[in-house]
């Protein structure tokens, strides 16, 4: 398998396509690789760009590629690298191109400032591509200094028009132009995105300028306008905070290339340079002129546009007080960031009272001045409270609620019949009852709610001190949820069910707003929710993919949590991650938000990280009942078994011990050598209302017997449940099982059961990377080495197809243990501690443990040991608990052999004790036996 960019060199290098032979590679990046070949034809060199081989499966893929090719076909100018030809085969697209000598421009800054006259001449060169590019209608959308080359002579070329999209105009001309556009509206490089673009907004030619501001600020200053350590403090910066003054970076920038580069910097499209043409313009008289010393009066134009902003502001305010028939009587005292809570609608009728809260919810969740107390929150809050499941939160208890949960200012909406339709009102409270202010909407009908609610929803985060141009950066409610007030009803009724627990209410709730808006996205993402906690994969994965289809209707924080959700059931857990660090750096106050950032992080093998944004989601809602259960979970999983039950004992403390909860407290006591507690935990698990918490449950509670070797007690409870699980559709647990009656077999010494159990783990649909992993690791037990090269071969097109940590360690793993197997003990040495370091797992240390008991190096073999033991919960969890008690022995039998005889009989006490019910007595015996010598002082 090629792990990289440098490993596929030479695979083409010295091949001849067509009549191109390819001389060398030149770059590399997401989806393809660019060499330098010789045109055998003409006698040239050319730039052959090459699309990844595994993305030759990925029609959208290729199709981008294509119209990369058609885009640049069309454009014929000094300052754009020419296309020459375009070649596609099966199993090969190329595009050829002009080859430009030189140096990209990231290559000639290198954190240098440029001189002023450069940095002028090649923005002038840049604007003379763009207005060419933009004549044509195609927008680049990907401009920055390493897609810019500059030649010897000082030449600019425009490269790599592969996120290039033609403008709405030109778009809608063109009917059957093949693919329109070419990508998603939030492609791009992150850094050197227009703030249109990171609202997932469609670009123009003013999205362009606005990255030419970008690179031009960092060819004058050698830094970028906006550099955050991270995605998503940089798309806040982007977004909300303006760029340094150039000349505070570099003294010796003029005032007119400042006012020329910070005014294409604008936030506000219509604020910056409307044409490259303009922007050229500006730039050659510079050129021609000079730099002036003195600032001129009007020195940016976005001076008067924040005073328009700030006029403007004044008069809608006025007019909104104005048609406001209620003054505010009380003094509101609301800071950025502080909590709301929308009540019931208790006296209305009919299907308006769910749908008129979810809409103000859901509009008013589109803010960042703004956090409203999400729905699960409420209703752990009401049941805290002992109010009934289904009680209405009327205004008395909404602001007992207030209080209960630090909520600033308690919404409390009705809709009532009036002559020409229905009425609106919202009146606001603070905690104590005292009326901050009242707005109203006049709806012709219950179906005209949703843009009532818009409008309402406006008004009322005005009212809480957030500014118009935050306010109408949000989205209609139509276009963000669903067109039918019957689909948000039947919806509100889900997010209610699911909140409380009723799985099998919130299914039929949300298929019933499938059956009336197909196309209802968040009813398709909380569906695969419901039937994730349910443990049905394959619907889960069915309900994700039409969510994320449909997620450009969605707002930002929805479209974050679907795309996170979609990743990582996909096994993409960086992507995964990005996309909730984004929502975190959009929602900071969103626990649930920084509680699943927690989970994404553990994925990717960062449990550090993964504990703080858990702990920080828990300082955010100290009641968010999953983020206890899983923070013991993994500090247990960790061998932080002590601060595990310490976390117990806090959510106890809060009354919200539940069975998930139970599951870490199980690992702790695992962890901590008490299995007979841990099996109290677990079997009160297995005891569950839930079937996915009962599943979990009644695994662990197999785990603990194969861990004491009670193994004619595991077979039969294996085999009834694989069957049970394959007819509730539970194929993540089917495997694993598999897996464990596999590692079974294999201490029976029954081969072909073990590889039985493989085949069937790596058959069907929602194949996961652990099942082919753990499919590999019996096939190379068994020996069976060939099988375990085919899984391999598998999980490298799982690497290629969506490269990750994880993956890759599995790789590494898997193509160490064939290593190991065929006697290549330095090559196994280091694809383990490749494994180890893409991914932490205790089956690296396992097998390095092994390598050194073969050199007879006892200190190593020691050390590993320790590893392994030292991952008991995780063993439990992802493996097989036999390992823990092996780990217990080698450790014993390499300390014997070093002479620490203290920790030697420490570790045999171990065994025994954990195999004193055991069904294999002649192990125990033998271990029994190794101890007594080494006690007696003849094992050493």
């Amino acid at each position: 398998m090629e792990r990289g960019p440098a490993t596929s060199v030479p695979e083409l290098v010295g091949c001849t396509i067509s009549h191109y032979t390819f001389l060398s590679r030149i770059g590399a990046g997401g989806h393809g690789e660019v060499y330098l070949a010789e045109d055998e034809r003409l006698h040239r060199q050319v730039a052959i760009k090459v699309l990844s081989p595994h993305l030759l499966a990925d029609e959208r893929a290729r199709r981008r590629f294509r119209q990369e090719a058609l885009t640049l076909s069309k454009l014929n100018h000094p300052n754009i690298a020419t296309i020459h030809d375009f070649e596609s085969t099966s199993d090969r697209d190329l595009l050829v191109m002009e080859f430009v000598p030189g140096e990209t421009l990231s290559e000639r800054i290198q954190g240098r400032a440029l001189p002023e006259s450069d940095a002028v001449n090649l923005g002038i060169q840049l604007m003379q591509g763009l207005t060419a590019a933009h004549a044509q209608g195609i927008i680049h959308r990907d401009l920055k200094p390493g897609n810019l080359r500059v030649t010897p002579d000082g030449h600019l070329k425009i490269l790599d028009y592969g996120l290039a999209q033609f403008s709405a105009t030109t778009a809608a001309d063109l009917p059957t132009r093949t693919g329109g556009a070419t990508g998603t509206p939030f492609d791009g490089t992150p850094g050197y995105m227009a703030p249109e673009q990171l609202r997932g907004l469609p670009a123009d030619e003013r999205t362009d300028l606005y990255s030419a501001g970008e690179i031009l600020f960092e060819m004058a200053t050698g830094r970028r306008p906006f550099s955050a350590p991270n995605t998503f403090l940089l798309v806040d910066q982007i977004l909300n905070q303006p760029p340094s003054e150039l000349r505070a970076i570099n003294g010796s920038v003029s005032l007119q290339l400042e006012e020329i580069v910070l005014r294409a910097l604008e936030k506000d499209p219509d604020q910056r340079y409307q044409r490259a043409k303009d922007f050229e313009a500006a730039l050659r008289r510079l050129a021609r002129r000079g730099p002036r010393s003195s600032k001129p009066p009007s020195a940016r134009p976005s001076v008067k546009y924040y005073g328009w902003v700030a006029a403007s502001t004044v008069v809608v305010v006025t007019l909104w007080h104005l048609f406001s028939p209620e003054p505010a009587p009380a003094v509101l005292a609301f800071n950025p960031r502080d909590w709301v809570l929308v009540a019931d609608v208790v006296d209305a009728s009919g299907e308006s009272q769910k749908v008129l809260r979810e809409a103000l919810t859901l509009a008013l969740q589109q803010s960042r001045h703004v956090n409203v107390l999400p729905r699960e929150r409420v209703v752990a809050a009401l049941q805290r409270m002992e109010r009934p499941a289904h009680a209405a939160l009327d205004e008395a208890t909404g602001l007992e609620l207030c209080r209960r949960e630090n909520a600033k200012v308690l919404l409390a909406p009705a809709i009532e019949a009036a002559a020409d339709g229905w009425r609106i009102t919202v009146r606001a409270l603070d905690a104590g009852g005292h009326l901050l202010f009242v707005q109203r909407a006049a709806v012709g009908s219950i179906e005209g709610v949703l843009a009532s609610v818009d409008e309402l929803a406006g008004r009322v985060r005005h009212a809480l001190g957030e500014s118009v141009a935050q306010i109408a950066d949000s989205r209609p409610l139509a276009q963000v949820t669903t067109h039918s007030t019957k689909a948000l009803e039947r919806y509100s009724r889900a997010v209610d069910e699911a909140a409380r627990g009723n799985l099998s209410e919130a299914e039929a709730s949300l298929r019933a707003a499938l059956d009336i808006d197909p196309d209802f996205a968040m009813a398709h993402f909380q569906l695969a929710r419901v039937y994730l906690k349910r443990g049905v994969a394959l619907e889960e994965r069915r309900h994700l993919e039409e969510a994320y289809k449909r997620r450009a209707r969605l707002t930002d924080r929805e479209r974050h949590q679907i795309e996170a959700d979609y990743y990582d059931n996909r096994d993409e857990y960086q992507k995964a991650e990005q996309s909730l660090r984004t929502l975190v750096g959009l929602y900071p106050d969103d626990a649930n938000g920084r509680y699943e950032l927690g989970l994404g992080l553990a994925y990717n093998g960062k449990t550090t990280e993964a504990l703080v944004q858990i702990r920080e989601a828990l300082r955010i809602d100290p009641f968010l009942s999953p983020a206890y259960s899983r923070l013991a979970l993994l500090l247990a999983e960790a061998n932080q078994n002590t601060e595990a039950l310490t976390v117990f004992d806090q959510a106890a403390q809060r009354n919200l011990v539940t069975p998930e909860l139970r599951w870490g407290r199980g690992m702790a006591f695992f962890g901590l050598d008490q299995p007979v507690k841990a099996r109290d935990e677990f079997d009160a698990m297995a005891r569950s209302a839930q079937q996915s918490e009962r599943v979990i449950g009644q695994l662990y509670s197999t785990g603990l017997l194969i861990y004491e070797g009670r193994f004619a007690a595991v077979a039969g409870d294996l085999d009834g449940a694989i069957r049970a699980d394959r007819q509730s559709s539970h194929t993540y647990s089917e495997r694993f099982r598999r897996y464990q009656l596999g590692r079974l077999a294999l201490l029976q010494g029954n081969q072909r059961e073990a590889l039985q159990q493989a085949r069937e783990m790596t058959t069907g649909e929602d194949v996961r990377v652990e099942h082919f992993h753990h499919a590999g690791h019996l096939q190379t037990l068994a020996g069976a080495i060939e099988s375990a090269e085919g899984t391999l071969k598998r999980l490298r097109g799982m690497w290629k197809e969506r490269p990750n940590a994880f993956t890759q360690s599995c790789t590494f793993q898997l193509e160490g243990e064939i290593a190991a197997r065929r006697g290549h003990g330095d090559r196994a040495s280091h694809l383990f501690k490749e494994a180890d370091a893409a991914f932490p797992t205790y089956h690296a240390h396992v097998e390095l443990a092994q390598l050194a008991e073969r050199r007879s190096d006892w200190q190593s073999a020691a050390a590993e040991w320790r590893q392994v033991v030292a991952a008991r919960g995780a063993i439990l969890r992802h493996g097989f608990p036999v390992d823990v008690v092996i780990a217990d022995l080698q450790l014993a039998r390499a300390n014997a052999r070093l002479g620490r005889i203290a920790d030697a009989r420490a570790g045999y006490s171990r065994v025994i004790a954990a195999w004193q019910n055991s069904d294999d007595k002649s192990l125990r015996s033998r271990v029994l036996e190794e101890s007594i010598r080494l006690s007696d002082g003849r094992m050493r």
